[in-house]
């Protein structure tokens, strides 16, 4: 998430960061994310919510055009998503692909709107 509006962004990641799910992430620059925190804490979020948020969101994968942030970003999701070490498949060993851990692999996360 991010829409270059904090007044959005803070009362958006409080929500979700209260909703049971399994990933809330936010992109930014480290000046932005910083200030998120100091906002979210301001806000009642606590340290153990705040720390479910994966911001700056996504994985070194050393692009930086808009697809390849991205990609940086679903590849973190799926990451977490399977708890994965994101390692290269070339210094693993056993099985490329391991079995989905959730039988719902269509799983969703839709966070709601403020009245």
């Amino acid at each position: 998430m991010l829409t270059h509006d904090e007044r959005l962004d803070v009362p958006a990641l409080r929500v979700a960061l209260e909703l049971p799910v399994g990933f809330v992430g936010a992109l930014g620059a480290r000046a932005t994310v910083a200030r998120r925190t100091t906002l979210l804490l301001q806000a009642g979020v606590d340290p153990a919510s705040l720390a479910r948020l994966h911001s700056p969101l996504g994985l070194d994968l050393g692009g930086s055009g808009p697809n390849e942030v991205a990609i940086a970003a679903l590849a973190e999701i799926v990451a977490a998503r399977y708890d994965a070490s994101t390692r290269p498949l070339r210094v693993l060993d056993g099985p490329l692909h391991r079995r989905a851990q959730s039988a719902n692999t269509d799983e969703a996360c839709v966070i709601p709107q403020e009245a």
